[in-house]
């Protein structure tokens, strides 16, 4: 749907439409007003959208919904939309939904917030069945809030512990994990869509319940329009369940390629899949339109039901993650009660690993040594990294512990003499003249590797 006002406006400027007493007012930032507009608001249930200024700077798109369920080329040769190209195609809203893993996310969601537009993390996961079956459902899971992004990690990463083909998300994983997180039923690899086909309403029903218990209204029934067979009988009955149980409908496409004309490549990627010819009889998708969408194209597939898409809108405000980029982000170490900090307890490893190293040597009492000593501990006390030493340490000491190959380490790194003291590194950089500044000074506050 597109309108028309005469003020013009810079191409690709976000804007508003607000509808107030039955009329609609076209608005810029902090809602000032431009202008009062009139156009055909036949199935828009909203009172307020996002429009985008087209080329010619006097017509606006009006964005109908949020792209919800798409695939990147990181759904490993399965999806073919590269992430750019991808944001480059979403007109405000949209998620990234790559099967069983988040490699993407970070790529996608600076991407997206570089371009003013609104990224959603999450992934497509391979859920079990309800009785506990690894056989490959498909469950949308996105990020409400950064508890949620937390929980989308510990999920995916979880899932390669129940790996069969497929990482596996786990009923158990959802219980213990859900905080935080938007889930909708999916394609028709769903619990529930697949329940339906089979005729099996009463497990739909149950699977249903078992999402509403674990996550509220922050769970979504889902409808795709593919063309594929059984697809317009199962999403009628995902309406009607929908009313039923007071659920949330939304329309997504399942995106694996970003225009139309890219059908004959993304055959040709599924080929290379599944190890076999265009030649010879192989694995294509059922049914059409796995491109990405434009508002104009959901409109008219969804004309009959515009509610599904307004319903996108009302999920995608829900998510908002802020990602404080350029922070670094120690894991918790839990050091031992009798140390009242990290630095205290790294103080003690490295008075004990002094000791180690040069018991009934020159080196003990050498001033030099001591200087060096007291000069690192001050250093590494002033710039805060005891916490990361005693992290490398634990790694270290494990590895050596467990017949793990350690070398005797690289880089600058094998200027510390702490590092030697506690086994970081196993050669002594006083015998070899190696300076420390290397490996950390004030005037270079940066984490050492």
């Amino acid at each position: 749907m597109r309108i028309k006002f005469k003020t013009p406006q810079e191409p690709g400027a976000y804007l508003h439409i607000c509808r107030a007493d039955g009329s609609w007012t076209l608005c810029g930032d902090k809602d000032t007003e431009i202008e009062k507009v009139s156009f055909n608001d036949a199935g828009l249930g909203l009172d307020r959208y996002r429009v985008i200024v087209q080329e010619d700077g006097q017509s606006a798109l009006v964005i109908r919904f949020a792209d919800l369920h798409r695939h990147s080329d990181y759904s490993l040769m399965d999806g073919m939309t590269k992430v750019p190209e991808m944001v480059k195609r979403t007109e405000y809203a949209g998620a990234l939904t790559d099967h069983g893993n988040m490699y993407g996310f970070l790529e996608h969601y600076k991407a997206m917030r570089k371009a003013g537009k609104k990224p959603i993390l999450g992934f497509e996961a391979y859920q079990e069945s309800l009785k506990g079956e690894l056989e490959g459902n498909h469950l949308i899971l996105l990020a409400k809030n950064f508890k949620g992004y937390q929980n989308l990690l510990k999920l995916t990463s979880e899932s390669f512990d129940h790996f069969y083909r497929k990482p596996y998300v786990t009923w158990e994983m959802l219980k213990k994990h859900h905080e935080g997180i938007i889930v909708s039923s999916a394609c028709l690899g769903g619990i529930i869509p697949r329940a339906l086909m089979n005729g099996n309403t009463e497990a739909a029903e149950y699977a249903i319940k078992q999402f509403q218990t674990l996550f509220g209204e922050d769970f979504y029934l889902e409808i795709q329009r593919h063309g594929i067979k059984g697809e317009e009988q199962v999403n009628q009955q995902i309406l009607a369940l929908g009313k039923k149980y007071g659920i949330q409908v939304i329309a997504t496409t399942d995106s694996h390629y970003p225009a139309k004309e890219d059908k004959a490549a993304h055959e040709v990627l599924l080929c290379a899949q599944t190890k076999k010819t265009m030649a010879e009889p192989h694995f294509t998708f059922e049914g059409t339109g796995y491109h990405m969408h434009t508002s104009e194209e959901m409109e008219a597939l969804f004309s009959d039901i515009p509610e599904v898409l307004d319903n996108t809108l009302r999920l995608a405000e829900k998510c908002n993650v802020e990602l404080k980029l350029g922070e670094v982000n120690l894991p918790y170490y839990e050091i031992p009660k009798a140390y009242a900090t990290p630095m205290d307890y790294f103080r003690h490893l490295c008075e004990e690993g002094f000791q180690n190293r040069f018991a009934g040597k020159p080196q003990l009492t050498d001033p030099v040594y001591k200087e060096r000593f007291d000069y690192e501990m001050a250093m590494i006390e002033q710039m805060g990294f005891a916490s990361y030493f005693i992290i490398v340490w634990d790694f270290i000491n494990f590895a050596r512990k467990n017949n793990v190959y350690v070398g005797p380490g690289r880089g600058s790194a094998a200027g510390s003499l702490l590092a030697y003291c506690i086994g970081i590194t196993d050669m002594d950089p006083i015998r070899f003249n190696l300076l420390f500044e290397r490996f950390l000074n004030p005037e270079r506050v940066s984490w050492p590797d």
